[in-house]
């Protein structure tokens, strides 16, 4: 491939495709594929969706049952040092997942669910987006922008037969980019709506990258969630904060520390796309 050194220089199409095709639209899906046990890989996912951080989703996957969410409240609560020596950690995207707020939805978890996984069972009744976030939207702390999220992991990572429309393109970042793809092709254009403008983009963006299949297992064609994370990621790009390769960068910095206390660390890292 012969891009443009320059990373703020490339077109949508060329960023779209370098990151598909180094790996760096999903990557957390690629690492998922080192998890070969599925009631680990659903625990895995419910300390995700709290925490949204790998190493410690990693580490509090290879407990079961009590012991989990025991954890979960340890980390939730904050007070004790993780085993790594720093604070548990959360990411940005789950900033609010702290204090009381944090605590309280473990302990409503837990006394609902005996096992983790049974939480992902439950919602993996939802057959289309807006099944699957109904379900989700009935545990505290979980909104409609982690539903989404949960929705598409069900799908992508436990091959859950789940539909998405093509105008699930529903939240502020993810429009914001597919809007400014818009303005920068069409900058007479007037959409009827903003909303048709972001399908309409969708569309063809679907179009320009027919080629390619939906990661980490590439055996369906590209879908609307897929063009949710292009956007979300075109934006930040634009704006000078991403450049390709971020996010295989921070998961495995994020790895770090948890690669010494967790096996499963150590299989989810081995088997990241490599670094851009």
């Amino acid at each position: 491939m012969n891009w443009p050194l320059c990373q703020d220089q490339l077109t949508l199409e060329q960023f779209a495709k370098t990151l598909l095709e180094t790996r760096d639209l999903d990557p957390v899906y690629f690492g998922l594929l080192g998890i070969k046990n599925k009631a680990q890989l659903k625990r895995w996912l419910v300390a995700y969706w709290c925490f949204y951080h790998c190493g410690f989703a990693c580490y509090a996957s290879e407990r079961d049952s009590w012991q989990f969410w025991k954890l979960l409240h340890i980390a939730a609560e904050n007070k004790k040092l993780a085993p790594i020596g720093e604070r548990w950690p959360r990411s940005a995207e789950r900033r609010h997942f702290r204090g009381n707020v944090a605590i309280e939805c473990i302990k409503r978890l837990h006394v609902r669910y005996n096992k983790p996984e049974e939480f992902v069972d439950y919602i993996s009744q939802g057959k289309t987006l807006e099944e699957v976030t109904k379900l989700v939207n009935q545990h505290y702390l979980f909104g409609s922008w982690i539903a989404f999220k949960c929705a598409d992991m069900l799908e992508r990572c436990l091959k859950r037969p789940i539909q998405f429309t093509e105008d699930a393109v529903l939240y502020q970042e993810p429009f914001d980019g597919a809007l400014m793809a818009y303005q920068e092709k069409y900058p007479l254009g007037h959409p009827a709506s903003l909303r048709a403008a972001v399908v309409q983009m969708t569309a063809e963006t679907l179009d320009l990258l027919k080629a390619y299949k939906a990661p980490p297992n590439f055996n369906r064609p590209l879908g609307v969630q897929e063009c949710e994370t292009i956007w979300c990621k075109f934006k930040s790009h634009r704006k000078g904060h991403y450049p390709v390769g971020k996010d295989i960068r921070e998961i495995r910095h994020g790895l770090q520390g948890w690669l010494g206390i967790s096996e499963t660390a150590v299989k989810f890292e081995r088997a990241l796309p490599p670094l851009v």
